[in-house]
């Protein structure tokens, strides 16, 4: 008898190990039929918390900010939540060095993610209900960065997310929301281990995003050109005025370098600039291409404040030049655009390089010998732009180093921005929203 029992006892050991590993543990709780029902619950929830934060009745929406119109305390989490239960599996993976747990974790929390968005935008769910999968996905990113100074852990979970990204690339039409959440975890993560000094882990973030930009610009050109239903694809991130903002984070990369004075890593974010801004200009899409050469400027002007100096020691040109350089990159695919836009970019790429140098440069295109050349021109005049509103007036001006603003580039030389009076809002209530998220035993079943 005493045998047997030894035996069995080994056999629930040996079951006990196996039922807890990060893979059986993931499987457990990674079910789309237990996600969509947490969705649902919680978002009920949010629903019941808003009535419930409204009924106080602190402030009328006229008498508050803006800021404050939509926001609440949301509801705590659901005991059953599966999704807080993945975030701690994958937390627990990287503290034990399990980079295999964490990417598991993580896959299906990005999973659940789509699913999630899937919810909230055939209104099964509110807007809210995504804090619970994107915490989660925080966390481990943390968590990875804390367990492990080498960064070994935290490779993984970029990995997996930039894998996510690359996959959502491959869609026509991939939805905004979840993909600039994954890009700006990236781009945070990134960001910390720049200031630590681990700076090869931080590429990771700055390929894949300059790759998205790259598909988006050639994916919103071909389908203005050929997608008969393009007008129905504006919540795609690949639509015109998300992919400047997804261009914008590399410039937050950019800055955490000038800031601990890695160059070498700056002309890594110069050259996806430089790369991107020619293909978005190829690609007809002006805004992305200013936020490229806006960028480009900013960089070039914060790494000359901080006396940076190139990386290689066979290079003497400094950081601003290699900026510039990559501006006249982008000014030279000009001539090939549509001859109606050519003005426009043309005060884009002359707006630049009068903010990177200080002094106000014009650009001519003009031809020699048949072939398109272009005439930059800089004079002595400091390169200054105003801005009005009814709070004041101010004059930038880009000739003073010390001057490190970061203004929207609009594409002209010269002149001023005027900024409009406020235009007051009537807010109303709707019974509309009060529908979203509601849910029911049958769709929870589901």
């Amino acid at each position: 008898m005493l045998p047997i029992t030894s035996l069995l006892s080994v056999a629930l050991v040996g079951l006990a190990k196996r039922e807890a590993t990060p893979n059986a543990l993931v499987k457990q709780h990674a079910q789309k039929r237990k996600w969509r029902q947490t969705f649902r619950r919680y978002g009920a929830l949010c629903k019941e918390a808003e009535q419930r934060w409204k009924q106080l009745a602190l402030a009328e929406p006229q008498n508050m900010p803006m800021h404050e119109w939509s926001w609440m305390p949301l509801p705590p989490l659901l005991s059953t939540d599966p999704l807080n239960m993945l975030g701690a599996i994958g937390c627990t993976a990287a503290k034990g060095g399990n980079a295999s747990g964490v990417v598991q974790a993580t896959e299906a929390l990005l999973a659940a993610m789509d699913e999630c968005y899937k919810e909230i935008y055939a209104r099964r769910a509110p807007s809210e209900v995504s804090s619970i999968v994107e915490t989660q996905l925080r966390r481990i990113a943390v968590a990875a960065e804390e367990a492990d100074s080498t960064g070994s852990i935290s490779v993984r979970f970029l990995d997996a997310c930039a894998e996510y990204l690359g996959r959502k690339g491959g869609e026509h039409w991939p939805l905004a929301a979840p993909c600039l959440f994954v890009a700006s975890t990236l781009v945070a993560a990134g960001e910390r281990w720049i200031v630590k000094d681990k700076t090869a882990i931080a590429r990771t973030p700055l390929v894949i995003v300059r790759l998205m930009c790259e598909k988006g610009v050639r994916q919103w050109s071909d389908g203005k050109k050929n997608d008969e239903r393009f007008e129905d694809h504006m919540e795609s991130l690949f639509w015109y005025w998300n992919l400047p903002n997804l261009a914008s984070m590399m410039q937050t990369l950019g800055s955490a370098a000038v800031n601990v004075g890695d160059s070498d890593y700056l002309y890594r974010v110069f050259d996806a600039y430089g790369w991107l801004g020619c293909s978005a200009l190829k690609a007809g899409n002006r805004d992305t291409t200013a936020a490229c050469v806006r960028a480009l400027a900013q960089l070039g002007r914060e790494a000359r404040a901080k006396g940076l100096e190139c990386h290689w020691d066979r290079c003497a040109i400094k950081p601003e030049d290699h900026a510039r350089e990559r501006i006249q990159w982008i000014l030279t695919w000009i001539s090939k655009a549509d001859p109606a836009e050519q003005e426009g970019f043309l005060g884009i790429c002359s707006q630049g390089l009068s903010r990177l140098s200080g002094y106000v440069t014009k650009i001519l295109l003009t031809e020699e010998d048949g072939k398109p050349f272009f005439k930059m021109v800089t004079s002595k005049d400091p390169h200054t732009e105003g801005f009005s509103s009814e709070a004041g007036h101010r004059e930038l001006d880009y000739s003073d180093s010390k001057m490190m603003k970061d203004f929207e580039l609009y594409g002209f030389v010269g002149g001023s921005v005027m900024q409009g009076p406020t235009v007051p809002l009537r807010v109303e209530p709707t019974d509309e929203a009060n529908s979203i998220g509601t849910s029911n035993k049958k769709e929870d079943e589901r």
